[in-house]
């Protein structure tokens, strides 16, 4: 009977431990599976929210570039000799006509600076002579039965946005493109239509912005109102209807996200609408692809469960050998308890043992759970660190492309009002950052360095009023090899600054020369200014304590190219005061 008894005593307590251990893995469980979901949806929130980002700063872009081709529709619109030379159709002087044909290409031309995927034409009277040309001037009568014309006309002289369509070029590839139209009418008598302006903006300028701002997953269309796509990759969907009418019904609204369904695939269409056309941009991505970024936390969740259930099945052993060594000790006790009789040293030595091993057991189990849950949070937090910096680095790539646009805004506006020298150092400038920031690249050809330095000059010879004259004599076969970005720029500021602007008369020259000797290549940039002792060249390279901000640049470059090159490489100056400096780069010829 007392047999039966410790039996059923033994099978209750490993009952209850297998009972503790299921609550703990259903609890657990529960807990991971609650914070996942919730996590999951913040996610997802982030990310779309990502995307709509995106695609408003795509969409101010894609507007900038719109409302140019608009700008300039209204300057030949409201331009008295283009109105005067469509209107008067009667007019028989060809030499009168020559002349007014090359004002206008070059008023055209004019509107058109820097822009190479702009087109202006004009259809005009088939009884003026340049109306053959069919570069810039055409018949009316070529279009005058295509829906083109039947469209425009019906718009009465408002700017009229076409579709996609493919442009037949004489002698060069033909090309798809969006045009600006409107009718024309003579200054005088607005009853008549006179001609049909056309500002063409071709499809890949429109994709090449579209495109800059996609991300891995997604499709990127530009759609009209009938959901006919305007721009998009897959250049044979052209003009043709990317949606249907139920999914082009669910994008209402300026912005938005419409879920739908499409080949057995439940896909989300997140899209804005571009303000100076009523068009949307629309990114079409698949739901798994949304959330894919859930995966990478699901995988933690994982990690954080696996090393649950090993804490769980640590602790369950740590229990179980606990209950046996509680066993073990009672049997020790009974056994010292018949010992006792004979010899009480025994049991006083058995006691203090078992003390000791269970104490160092203890100590050992919590220690090692201090340390799962130091790598735990450690783990948890370079997630979230690693989610933060892809946030960041997508919302910054837009920056530059608004930045440029941004000074292309400012040097359009100069322009139109005749501030060309404005004009000109804007450009000049949009081109130094372009070169400058090569999209984070840190090395750049040597030719783009060259054309780097060129723009600064050009700058710093406006900003000087002529007073800074320069001269390169390049040598071709170098502008292939690559150089550290901005290695250049530092000397010819300190020969500006420096050598030419601290003479009396601040005028001067400034050679630049390239050569390739050996496995070398070789810069020398040559002023004709103050000049400079050697001690101040000796301290340059060896006192960086006393160095000005531009010399501690030629500090920086020279060692720079120390550091990539070896030893050998960088800088060397040579200089006669109240003559010339001469500065000399050594680089490697590094394809």
């Amino acid at each position: 009977m007392k047999r039966i008894r410790e039996i059923f005593e033994k099978f209750s307590r490993r009952r209850v431990m297998v009972l503790y251990g299921v609550l703990i893995l259903a609890a657990t469980g529960a807990l991971f599976y609650f914070y996942y979901v919730k996590s999951s949806d913040v996610l997802e929130r982030e990310v779309t929210r990502s995307i709509l980002q995106t695609l408003k700063q795509t969409e101010i872009n894609l507007s900038n570039r719109l409302n140019k081709a608009q700008i300039i529709s209204e300057s030949v619109f409201s331009s008295p000799e283009v109105m005067l030379f469509v209107g008067d159709e009667n007019n028989t002087d060809i030499a009168l006509q020559v002349k007014q044909q090359r004002e206008i290409i070059s008023f055209f031309n004019g509107l058109l600076k820097g822009e190479d995927s702009m087109q202006i034409r004009l259809f005009i009277s088939g009884k003026k002579l340049c109306s053959a040309e069919r570069v810039t001037f055409f018949p009316v009568s070529e279009i005058s039965q295509n829906p083109l014309y039947q469209n425009t006309v019906k718009e009465h002289g408002q700017l009229f946005w076409t579709g996609v369509y493919l442009k037949k070029n004489i002698g060069e590839k033909d090309r798809n493109v969006i045009s600006c139209a409107r009718v024309l009418k003579h200054t005088y008598d607005y009853r008549d239509n006179h001609g049909i302006l056309l500002v063409d903006i071709e499809e890949s300028s429109l994709y090449s912005i579209l495109s800059s701002g996609a991300q891995k997953g997604e499709t990127l269309f530009i759609v009209d109102k009938n959901g006919r796509a305007v721009s998009c990759g897959d250049k044979l969907m052209l003009g043709r209807r990317v949606f249907s009418d139920d999914e082009n019904s669910r994008m209402t609204g300026t912005f938005g996200i419409a879920p739908i369904m499409k080949n057995q695939k439940k896909m989300d269409l997140i899209y804005q609408t571009i303000d100076a056309t009523g068009w949307k941009i629309v990114a079409e991505i698949e739901r798994d692809e949304l959330v894919r970024p859930n995966m990478i936390f699901s995988g933690t969740f994982s990690l954080l469960f696996v090393i649950s259930m090993f804490l769980i099945i640590v602790l369950g052993i740590f229990f179980f050998v606990l209950h046996t060594m509680l066993d073990l000790n009672r049997q020790v006790r009974n056994f010292a308890i018949n010992i006792r009789k004979q010899d009480s040293r025994i049991l006083d030595k058995i006691g203090k043992g078992s003390a000791e091993n269970l104490t160092s057991i203890e100590n050992y189990f919590y220690s090692m759970m201090r340390k799962v849950k130091t790598l735990m949070d450690e783990n948890y937090r370079s997630k979230i660190r690693e989610r933060d910096a892809q946030l960041m680095a997508l919302q910054a790539q837009i920056n530059p492309h608004f930045l440029y646009n941004t000074l292309d805004m400012i040097n359009w506006m100069a322009f139109s009002i005749g501030a060309r020298e404005i004009s000109s150092a804007i450009t000049e400038l949009s081109k130094y950052f372009r070169i400058s920031l090569s999209k984070g690249k840190s090395v750049i050809t040597v030719g783009e360095e060259l054309e780097l330095a060129k723009t600064y000059l050009s700058i710093q010879k406006t900003r000087f009023m002529g007073a800074i004259q320069y001269q390169f004599e390049i040598d071709e076969e170098t502008k292939t090899y690559s150089i550290p970005k901005l290695t250049l720029q530092p000397i010819l500021e300190n020969a500006v600054v420096h050598g030419i602007q601290k003479k009396e008369s601040r005028r001067g020259n400034i050679l630049i020369r390239s050569k390739k000797i050996g496995s070398d290549i070789y810069f020398w940039i040559r002023d004709d200014g103050v000049g400079m002792e050697q001690e101040t060249i000796d301290r340059i390279f060896h006192s960086p304590a006393e160095k000005s901000r531009t010399s501690y640049g030629l500090f920086n470059v020279n060692e720079r190219l120390g550091l990539m090159y070896g030893k050998g490489y960088g800088l060397r100056i040579r200089s006669q005061v109240g003559s010339y400096t001469e500065v000399e780069v050594k680089i490697k010829a590094v394809p």
